[in-house]
């Protein structure tokens, strides 16, 4: 996972940051719930992620454009 976030030019931070306090949530595919929050320059960081017991599972992470609506 850490190989394609880095590909994508996807951090941790950011991934975290989009989860704190996303833009917008929304029904995903396969039970995943979709995390979508906007830099100030106007990109955007989608995440898909799954709550297993108390924790996040982080499905997918990319910016919008580069991949399928999830």
């Amino acid at each position: 996972m850490r190989d394609r976030m880095s590909e994508r030019g996807v951090t941790s931070e950011e991934i975290q940051w989009a989860l704190e306090a996303p833009d917008i949530s929304h029904p995903g595919r396969q039970g995943a719930t979709v995390s979508r929050r906007k830099t100030p320059e106007g990109n955007e960081l989608c995440v898909a992620w799954i709550m297993k017991g108390s924790a996040h599972v982080i499905k997918t992470a990319y910016w919008s454009g580069e991949e399928d609506e999830q």
